[in-house]
């Protein structure tokens, strides 16, 4: 995505100023205990509202921002119809609430990853930790990782856990694949 490539190295991640490129308002307001964010997209689906909740804290809400944004990027043409009768104006909406984070449907899961990926990158992640010689179980260096990237300590927890059991699941992956013996290849 070119877009990104435009804040490339800013950390931490202008989330807000990514939405607005793509043609995302971005607008706080209490939605409930529930809601952490909707988005809702014009008709057209080039563009709409982000929907955050203030009354949570604002890593919080810059998660929810970038997982709106994923939605946006990702699911935008395959998000149900909600009409918002005050303005007599179709919008397609998505939730996210509890339920987004438990990771039992998949375009959530794609959109915390994508979230993860947006406010983390893997690569400004691995300098960080390099920089300050600390270990992924470091109670300290978490916590400066995340105050760094302006996000929670459990979103770094999760994104340093995945950066490092990655090469792992991969090398893991490879060695299942299966083999053509050599007796076979030629055939």
């Amino acid at each position: 995505m070119r877009l990104l490539k435009t804040f490339a190295g800013r950390i931490p991640v202008p989330v807000e100023e990514i939405a607005e490129r793509l043609g995302l308002r971005v607008q706080r307001s209490v939605l409930g205990d529930d809601v952490a964010g909707v988005l809702l997209l014009a008709e057209n689906e080039d563009s709409g509202v982000i929907g955050v909740n203030v009354s949570q804290a604002p890593v919080r809400q810059r998660f929810t921002i970038a997982h709106e944004i994923a939605h946006f990027v990702l699911h935008r043409h395959a998000l149900p119809i909600f009409i918002d009768r005050q303005f007599l104006t179709s919008y397609f909406a998505a939730f996210r609430n509890r339920a987004s984070a438990t990771g039992d449907d998949q375009r959530e899961r794609e959109a915390n990853a994508f979230a993860a990926a947006l406010l983390m990158p893997a690569a400004a992640v691995r300098d960080a930790l390099a920089e300050i010689a600390g270990h992924a179980t470091d109670d300290d260096a978490l916590d400066q990782l995340a105050k760094r990237f302006d996000v929670s300590r459990q979103a770094m927890t999760f994104r340093v856990a995945n950066l490092v059991l990655q090469p792992a699941q991969r090398a893991k992956n490879v060695s299942k694949t299966p083999r053509v013996p050599a007796s076979r290849r030629s055939e």
